[in-house]
């Protein structure tokens, strides 16, 4: 398994896009339902293909960790509730009851799963400078859109200063993949090695 099993109540990993994908993901695309290799297949840039497909991937691998079973077994269903388009937050057909979130930013991907509700966004480290201009912070940032993600947040609200009671965010960064992450859940994160 690329991942290693945990007995953590919620886990998550970020990696690089090329080394999953020439080392430990080769067949990555094979875990994917039709319907993601369909989407993996419209977008025009070749790396937003691959970061698409990797973070794809590497849900499923913190999934499995977490719930002790084969990355293969698990179908990643994503349905939008406003237009029932195959986009919106993802969920394991299997697994109701586990949670998963994923992001992906530019040669970077993140995924999360937890037995409670979780979000997770990655952000590279060279964009910080976008949110600069408009006053925010990059944490405040990342913050906002797990909550969006969770539904607690609308993509249009300004970025919350403060986290809703009862919620813990972990915050993770690496310097030299030049990203950082953040997660929300109601139980603490344990970041799993990715051994590519």
């Amino acid at each position: 398994m690329l991942i290693e099993c945990t007995d953590a109540p919620c886990a998550a990993a970020v990696a690089m896009t090329q080394d999953l994908l020439q080392r430990g993901l080769r067949d990555a695309a094979v875990l994917l339902t039709r319907s993601e290799r369909e989407r993996a297949a419209s977008l025009r840039q070749p790396e937003a293909r691959a970061d698409f497909i990797a973070s794809h991937a590497l849900v499923r691998h913190v999934a499995a960790a977490l719930a002790g079973v084969e990355p293969a077994r698990l179908t990643l269903v994503q349905q939008c509730r406003h237009c029932g388009g195959a986009h919106g937050p993802p969920r394991l057909a299997e697994l109701p009851h586990l949670r998963v979130s994923l992001s992906h930013a530019g040669g970077i991907v993140a995924a999360a799963a937890s037995w409670w509700p979780v979000g997770i966004d990655l952000q590279r480290r060279d964009d910080e400078w976008r949110l600069a201009e408009l006053s925010i912070k990059p944490q405040q940032w990342l913050r906002h859109e797990c909550l969006v993600k969770l539904g607690l947040a609308e993509v249009d609200d300004p970025p919350a200063h403060d986290l809703p009671r009862g919620w813990i965010e972990t915050e993770w960064v690496d310097a030299s993949m030049g990203a950082r992450a953040s997660v929300l859940s109601r139980r603490a994160v344990r970041f799993l090695g990715v051994e590519a």
